[in-house]
């Protein structure tokens, strides 16, 4: 097996069994055969034992077998990336991150370990770092690769609040500022599609927190930007189902107009996606 093939199959099983993958990673190491395959292989380790098993030592270990496998040369990014994956890893652990990191690796570090410790419902300690790395962010330039990790950490963040059960008033204000803090992250670090998805996360947000009429402007914006750029059906399909749950939740009759455009999109939407939109099809399709 070529190492390529190793890393696309690990990414294609790890959100169905990841702790199949995390058995599997040492393989991976076993692979190497150039520099520039460390920094992949190493961000897949902390997202499969730190975001989705929360095994932080585990993750450690690996990084370090890693860097003793394949021995980076001092000052490369493969070396800078395992700094980081180790910061990471230690930060969600407990330990302080170390000085000498740039800004734009702070902020790199910190929304990374933010994200994965929201996943295992550490929020405290998540806010922090999200707030910090926030703060840092500003200093930076508008092209800098650490604004996109930012706003993949403010969507991840919002999305696991939203699914909190006994919400505090605190977290329901995070939410709230993650969801809006994507879309301003993305507005800098992606295009058209990105700042479609974050007014979809910053709707279902404004849902869970009880503010269907927030919801459904930020729904409706979700739909101008898709319509303005031919979007795919599933991407319509997903905006249709927050204007609905916005429009159903302010006792608007016009939600059963949207859940008529969500199943014209659905219709158009690829075999292997109708199999996991379906159920959400049916709830919309179950309102009353």
């Amino acid at each position: 097996m070529s190492f390529e093939h190793f890393l696309q199959t690990a990414w294609n099983d790890h959100a169905q069994d990841s702790a199949a993958v995390a058995n599997r990673l040492h393989e991976g190491i076993a692979l190497l055969e150039k520099t520039e395959q460390i920094p992949p292989l190493a961000r897949l380790v902390v997202h499969v034992t730190g975001e989705h098993l929360g095994e932080w030592d585990r993750g450690l270990e690996l990084i370090e077998q890693l860097r003793q496998s394949a021995q980076p040369p001092e000052g490369s990014d493969a070396e800078s990336a395992l700094a980081r994956s180790k910061a990471i890893l230690s930060l969600c652990r407990g330990d302080a991150l170390p000085a000498g990191f740039s800004a734009s690796d702070r902020v790199r570090i910190l929304a990374t370990a933010a994200g994965s410790l929201a996943s295992h419902a550490q929020i405290a300690t998540a806010e922090k770092f999200f707030r910090e790395a926030n703060k840092v962010a500003r200093t930076l330039g508008k092209t800098d690769s650490a604004q996109r990790d930012l706003a993949v950490t403010c969507n991840n963040l919002a999305a696991a609040l939203e699914e909190k059960k006994d919400r505090t008033f605190r977290e329901s204000e995070l939410m709230l500022i993650a969801a809006h803090a994507s879309r301003r992250q993305w507005e800098l670090a992606g295009g058209w599609l990105e700042v479609l998805r974050a007014e979809y996360r910053i709707a279902m947000s404004f849902l869970s927190a009880g503010k269907p009429s927030d919801a459904c402007r930020h729904a409706e914006l979700a739909l101008e930007v898709g319509v303005a750029n031919s979007a795919p059906p599933i991407e319509l399909f997903f905006a249709e189902e927050a204007h609905a749950l916005a429009q159903h939740a302010r006792g608007e009759e016009g939600w059963r107009g949207s859940v008529e455009a969500a199943g014209r999109h659905f219709s158009a939407v690829s075999p292997e996606d109708q199999a996991w939109c379906e159920a959400i099809l049916g709830k919309l399709r179950a309102l009353e």
